[in-house]
């Protein structure tokens, strides 16, 4: 499992690595939560790597990759259990007067058409 580094107690482990390559190595329906927050559609960059899903060029490209990060929890996920994902709607562009990009609903849907099932969109306000 290519991990930099982990935490595993008696209820819990954590893992810091690449998260495709970690989570091929976990058995199935081994999870009963996760918790993340996946790189805003390439608005911001972790690191130089092409396959750091933060790389991608497109909303399109980036929700294709996303996709497998989708999928491979949901194998994860032991039936009945659930997944949180902290995401926000985000700027079309970066000249002040935007639009904002439906981020949040774009994850449902890929959840939905991975079989997840949704259950709440919850906001949280920040201030300015």
């Amino acid at each position: 499992m290519a991990v930099r580094n982990q935490e595993i107690g008696e209820r819990f482990a954590i893992y810091n690595g690449d998260c495709i390559e970690a989570m091929s190595a976990l058995p199935d329906a081994s999870v009963h939560l996760s918790v993340y927050s996946p790189p805003f559609a390439g608005l911001y960059n972790y690191s130089s790597d092409e396959r750091d899903i933060s790389n991608c060029s497109s909303t399109d490209s980036f929700l294709e990759h996303y996709g497998f990060v989708v999928r491979d929890l949901a194998r994860l996920t032991m039936p009945g259990r659930m997944t949180a994902v902290h995401c926000a709607e985000i700027p079309r562009s970066n000249t002040g007067n935007d639009d904002l990009y439906d981020l949040p609903g774009d994850i449902i849907r890929l959840h939905e058409s991975e079989g997840w099932r949704y259950i709440a969109r919850y906001a949280v306000w920040k201030e300015p």
